[in-house]
């Protein structure tokens, strides 16, 4: 029987646009295959979507959101000749077209929330989500997506974000449950990371290789342990295996984070001088002396009610005596209005 070896080790060869008797509906060499196609069927093209049903299929395609009526509407409105392309271009621009792509990505990075195991307690990784959703956004190369999420923290001069990036090598489950080997462990996150790297960008079940040499794909079983030797240099844990950790912020909320810096910024500079916080200090408190009540206000009593049976009287200054009985034990009921003053603090 032929042989065919495996796709991803066969040189890519430019395929030539096939000849098409009507031309009529290809607009581009890619079209030419589908009506090359057809005509061999002995079948003709449907004729071209109404604008909404255009405007819909877009909109799944890149946002995995349905169309809104404004942008329906203004779809309908646009008669222009390239109104399909400007539509096309508005949802390539929304930040959910990233949200939609890096969906599939981060299935096959083995994304989740949670560390897996017995446990599953939670994770914090969604900083490396938010950066897989950025990087969509900004329409990274894929040899620098590629670069980035395999060996980041290895660039010269390495930014936060590129380190960041590196988080795709630690989305396998972490352990915290009693009585597990460490180095066995480890050893099973290494083998989750060298397994994971060939299926995504080697398109390679090389984990039939972890056991024995390979059946179907040209990966011999030394060849495994040659790459796993490459993962097996990270200094981390089985058991409890959460460092190294990296503080840093989410590529979507840089506006933010330089906002929060500036403030931070010029608090700090605040509370660096000494002799200007206690100057406002003594403004403030001559200022609240100053006021004729103090900041407070008298609350005029409409009933009161002793739960104990003594006799609550109120005085012309407001305030309430209690008197006759003298229990061991008493509850006061005193109903006031505040006439619309916010209470933020009762003083007795």
């Amino acid at each position: 029987a032929e042989y065919q070896p495996h796709w991803a080790f066969v040189p890519p060869v430019l395929s030539k646009a096939p000849q098409v008797v009507d031309e009529s509906w290809c607009r581009n060499d890619i079209d030419r295959f589908v009506p090359a196609r057809l005509e061999r069927e002995g079948k003709r093209p449907q004729g071209e979507a109404d604008k909404e049903v255009l405007i819909r299929r877009v909109a799944f395609d890149l946002t995995g959101l349905p169309p809104t009526l404004g942008e329906i509407d203004a779809f309908l409105a646009d008669d222009a000749p390239q109104a399909y392309e400007r539509m096309v271009d508005r949802y390539l621009a929304s930040p959910a077209y990233g949200e939609h792509m890096a969906r599939h990505w981060l299935d096959l990075a083995r994304y989740a929330d949670s560390n897996g195991y017995q446990y599953d307690t939670e994770r914090t990784q969604w900083v490396w989500r938010d950066w897989v959703i950025a990087a969509y956004n900004r329409n990274m190369p894929f040899d620098q997506f590629t670069i980035e999420q395999l060996a980041g923290d290895l660039l010269p001069d390495a930014t936060d974000q590129q380190r960041l990036a590196t988080g795709f090598n630690r989305n396998h489950g972490v352990t915290i449950e009693g009585g597990v080997i460490d180095e066995e462990y480890r050893t099973e996150y290494v083998m989750d990371r060298l397994i994971t790297t060939g299926e995504v960008w080697l398109g390679l079940t090389v984990g039939c290789a972890r056991c024995h040499e390979h059946k179907f794909d040209p990966i011999s079983h030394r060849e495994f342990y040659q790459l796993y030797a490459f993962f097996n240099q990270v200094p981390e844990r089985g058991l409890r295996g959460f460092a190294p950790q990296l503080q840093v912020a989410s590529p979507l909320a840089a506006a933010q984070q330089e906002s929060f810096a500036a403030e931070l910024a010029r608090l700090k500079a605040q509370l660096s001088d000494p002799a200007s916080v206690d100057e406002q200090f003594q403004r403030w408190s001559e200022e609240l002396a100053a006021s004729s009540d103090g900041g407070w206000n008298v609350l005029k009593p409409l009933s009161m009610k002793s739960s104990g049976g003594s006799e609550l009287t109120k005085l012309p200054d407001e305030s309430i005596l209690a008197g006759r009985a003298n229990p061991d034990r008493d509850v006061y009921e005193i109903t006031a209005r505040t006439d619309g003053v916010g209470l933020t603090a009762v003083r007795l």
